[in-house]
């Protein structure tokens, strides 16, 4: 590996400040959601914990290649514990912040690095033949070292988790066809890079995480309980087996909406309306897509249908 593997001194899993930031939020998790997997349940509360402590993405004079390539101008970039202190890191501060928390509870994790930029993504343990039972499309996927990982733009840090992740899975798509993009793994890094030891003595900011962890929770959970709930991986094999199973489409449908992923939620209502085109409950849901999408006029159209069918007032999900 060459000097851009020096990242891993940075990613400090091990440092007893990250270790205590990152407990904390995730054990309200730790026997939740059992649907789903415990590296996808995490990542969302790591993420949700560090916007909601205020961390925001500020502009280093420093490219992340420089960094790489350039002993002398080290010192720009911060350890996981000045992030948290400071609470405001660039693209690589925020992505080796991210990187650090997930290690620290095992779950692997990479750093991909583009033309003057750099993101994170994380191993989901699901191997790549069995992806599909994690009921996302194979777009917001990275296949890497025989395993299925989720790409993550931390510098949108602060608004949903959904978004980051299809910001990153947009950009290593984009950068991947180009040619220009390297996969950093923070395990091959540290062969080389050992992470620097750092002792307790700093306390940071634990006391104002103890009092927003009841915020973390209600924020991070909410994205997750209506995947949890329908089973996103048990749904879509269902539907692959039997494609006019009407409740499985309905469920991996609102699965799909409950989650951010529009355009799948509303391709799961089409498909039922292909097999029922009077489904007044379908129609209903294509409604409400259209009209968190801003498609308004689509929406009303939908709902009158739904309810011209149903002769009652359209529901919600």
């Amino acid at each position: 590996m060459g000097p851009e593997g020096k990242v891993g001194s940075f990613v400090t899993a091990k440092d007893p400040v990250v270790t205590d930031f990152t407990r904390a939020v995730i054990q309200p998790y730790v026997d939740t959601y059992p649907n789903l997997p415990k590296s996808i349940v995490y990542a969302r509360v790591i993420y949700d914990a560090l916007g909601i402590l205020g961390v925001s993405y500020i502009v280093d004079p420093t490219p992340f290649h420089e960094f790489s390539e350039n002993t002398a101008i080290v010192d720009y970039t911060q350890y996981p514990r000045e992030v948290l202190t400071r609470k405001s890191g660039d693209c690589d501060d925020l992505s080796m912040m991210f990187a650090a928390a997930q290690e620290n509870i095992g779950i692997e994790t990479a750093l991909v690095d583009v033309p003057g930029h750099v993101f994170v993504m994380f191993n989901t343990g699901i191997i790549e033949k069995e992806r599909s039972l994690l009921g996302f499309p194979d777009e917001l996927l990275v296949l890497y070292q025989g395993t299925a990982w989720i790409p993550l733009e931390m510098t949108m840090v602060g608004s949903s988790f959904t978004r980051a992740w299809k910001k990153g899975a947009e950009e290593y798509r984009d950068w991947l066809a180009k040619g220009k993009t390297e996969i950093i793994s923070i395990h091959k890094a540290w062969e080389q890079f050992k992470p620097v030891t750092l002792h307790r003595g700093w306390k940071g900011d634990q006391g104002q995480e103890r009092g927003h962890r009841g915020k973390i929770q209600g924020r991070a959970s909410g994205p997750r309980r209506g995947a949890a709930r329908q089973s996103v991986a048990v749904t879509y094999r269902v539907t692959q087996e039997n494609p006019t199973d009407l409740n499985a489409l309905s469920q991996l449908g609102i699965a799909y909406s409950e989650n951010g992923f529009y355009a799948e939620a509303l391709e799961q209502f089409q498909k039922m309306l292909a097999v029922d085109k009077d489904n007044a409950a379908a129609l209903n849901n294509v409604g409400n897509i259209n009209y968190l999408q801003g498609r308004l006029d689509d929406a009303r159209q939908a709902y009158e249908a739904s309810l011209k069918i149903s002769g009652m007032d359209p529901g919600s999900w």
